[in-house]
């Protein structure tokens, strides 16, 4: 009895010895995101001869599928095939929260596969765009945002949430009307041409259609569109606009 007791403890030991010599020959790393715009990650190894990597993605919720913006972690797997030291870095991407390269050393030996964090850099994210959008009703104005105060207030306004704009034909050449808040002004004399998005005084908003001179603050412009096109999509008459903001990198 005491013999087999032994042999049946000894046994044990080994299956335990073996079992975490299985789980030291791989490490994780795990980091989390979550739908419609969290963060994704790549990881990259310098010496893919010396430790392998693959990945898995896991939901926090099994009702994910019927949430918004459901979190998840991505776990990535490193199985050492060789004795060595190589790096691996973990690249973080997201258009929300920046992008980020994160490198570890990594470390294969008899004991395993060890991972020691080295450096976390902030990498220059690329600076999104607004482009400012009119909705006509019968399709949409895409304009170039100048780079002046007025244009940036707009923006800060803008993204508050769209707003629309009733605009009537003024003196032949453009649609003009109110907006519902005053935006900081430096107008000049100068000339408009079709698809020029001028501000006039404090808070009138003008859409040129025909080359005018006028008194304003340049907002925005449209590229690529004749004075014809412009004119059938702003149509005869009075109109009622919305305008938004569309972001891009």
């Amino acid at each position: 009895m005491k013999r087999t007791a032994v042999a049946i403890l000894f046994l044990t030991l080994l299956m335990l010895a073996a079992c975490s010599g299985k789980e030291n020959e791989m490490q994780k790393l795990s980091f989390h995101s979550f739908d419609g715009g969290g963060p994704e990650y790549t990881a990259v190894v310098a010496d893919p001869e010396i430790v392998s990597v693959s990945s898995s993605k896991r939901y926090n919720s099994i009702f994910h599928s019927f949430l918004t913006g459901s979190g998840f972690d991505v776990t990535f797997t490193f199985k050492g095939l060789k004795p060595g030291e190589t790096t691996v870095t973990i690249e973080e991407r997201s258009p929300l929260t920046g992008n980020t390269d994160i490198v570890y050393s990594v470390k294969v030996d008899k004991a395993g596969v060890t991972l020691e964090k080295l450096t976390e850099t902030d990498l220059d994210a690329a600076e999104p765009t607004a482009v400012l959008v009119i909705d006509t009703g019968k399709g949409a104005i895409y304009a170039d945002l100048s780079e002046n105060a007025s244009a940036d207030a707009l923006v800060s306004r803008l993204n508050s949430g769209p707003i629309t704009v009733e605009l009537s034909d003024s003196a032949g050449c453009e649609k003009l009307g109110g907006l519902p808040w005053e935006l900081p002004s430096s107008p000049s004399s100068a000339s408009a041409v079709p698809g020029s998005i001028a501000l006039i005084g404090g808070n009138g908003l003008a859409i040129v259609y025909a080359p005018t001179d006028l008194e304003f603050t340049p907002l925005a412009s449209v590229s690529g569109i004749s004075a014809e096109s412009l004119l059938e999509l702003l149509g005869p008459g009075s109109i009622t606009v919305t305008l938004s903001l569309e972001w891009s990198e």
